[in-house]
C-alpha cells in the first residue's frame, strides 16, 4: 500500500508530523492527511480563528487529498471506508 501511495508522488510522514499519515491499528490501516505549514503567501491554509488566534485546518484541502487517496488507493483493489475523516483500509491481504 505505501509503494502504491509513494508511486503517486506521496510521501509518508515521520509519526506525528504533517503530511501523509500510516496508521497500523487493530481494524486495519488509517490513512490520513496532517496539515502542516505551508510557505508563500499564494496558498492560505491556515487561518486564525477570532477567539484567541487558534490555527484552522482548512477543510477544503484536506478534503481534497483524503479524497484523492481514497481514490488512489481504491484503483489499487484496496477496501476503504471513512474512518472520522481518515480512511481506513481493511483486507486479510493487506499489503503495506
Amino acid at each position: 500500500m505505501c509503494r502504491v501511495l509513494t508511486g503517486a508522488g506521496f510521501d509518508i510522514a515521520a509519526p506525528g508530523a504533517a503530511g501523509l499519515d500510516v496508521r497500523l491499528r487493530h481494524e486495519g490501516v488509517v490513512v490520513g492527511w496532517r496539515l502542516g505549514e505551508v510557505a508563500g503567501p499564494t496558498v492560505a491554509t491556515q487561518t486564525r480563528a477570532e477567539a484567541g488566534g487558534t490555527p484552522v485546518e482548512h477543510r477544503g484541502l484536506r478534503d481534497a487529498v483524503t479524497s484523492a487517496l481514497s481514490a488512489i488507493l481504491e484503483q489499487a483493489g484496496y477496501p476503504v471506508t471513512d474512518h472520522g475523516g481518515d480512511l481506513l483500509i481493511t483486507s486479510g491481504a493487506l499489503r503495506l
